[in-house]
């Protein structure tokens, strides 16, 4: 069943039976389960089925207006939610999930993270764990996709941590362009990006 549900997608832009089995190889690390968390069910439905969940908190009634859960996941802890809601749509998902706020002592758990997955997206709203977070990517030299929970840009803007260039810029997906961020200001300027 899921196969034909994602075969419906091939023929449009880059959905290729080579991308959909890039897809479903793909490991994917969420660092916060919120609201930023959604973007776990956007890469189910293009065909991801390898995802590892890191989150401490509840779902509760605030959350029902911008995540896929119900009623009766209120006081729910999120990562079990959105385990339960990934094998729903897709069965054959492999989700593994730590109940667990990172701290400054969590640098060992969040690198073993961040060797298994080939994609990282940080979401969290703790300062102390994306710091961790973002050092763990930066030793492992790991790109890390922060969530658009930001004031500064709007999407289809999102804001990418990269070690190999040694700085946070923001990459715009329709317009192929980077913006590099000067953090005293808040100004952005954006350049071509050439790969």
């Amino acid at each position: 069943m899921w196969q034909a549900i994602v075969n419906r997608q091939e023929g449009f832009l880059n959905f290729t039976p080579q991308n959909h089995r890039a897809f479903k190889q793909t490991r994917v690390a969420v660092f916060g389960a919120g609201g930023n968390g959604v973007v776990m069910e956007n890469l189910l439905r293009m065909g991801f089925e390898r995802f590892e969940i890191l989150d401490p908190d509840v779902v509760d009634d605030t959350n029902l207006n911008r995540l896929p859960f119900t009623c009766h996941h209120i006081g729910r802890p999120k990562v079990e939610a959105w385990r339960d809601f990934l094998l729903d749509v897709n069965p054959g998902c492999t989700v593994r999930i730590h109940r667990h706020k990172v701290t400054c002592r969590d640098a060992g758990l969040v690198e073993d993270i961040v060797d298994r997955a080939d994609l990282i997206f940080l979401q969290t709203t703790s300062a102390e764990a994306n710091l961790v977070i973002a050092r763990a990517c930066a030793a492992k030299g790991r790109r890390m996709i922060v969530g658009k929970g930001t004031r500064i840009v709007k999407m289809p803007v999102i804001q990418v941590f990269d070690p190999f260039k040694g700085a946070a810029y923001y990459y715009n997906l329709l317009e192929r362009r980077i913006g590099i961020p000067d953090w005293l200001t808040g100004e952005i300027t954006w350049q071509a990006y050439r790969e």
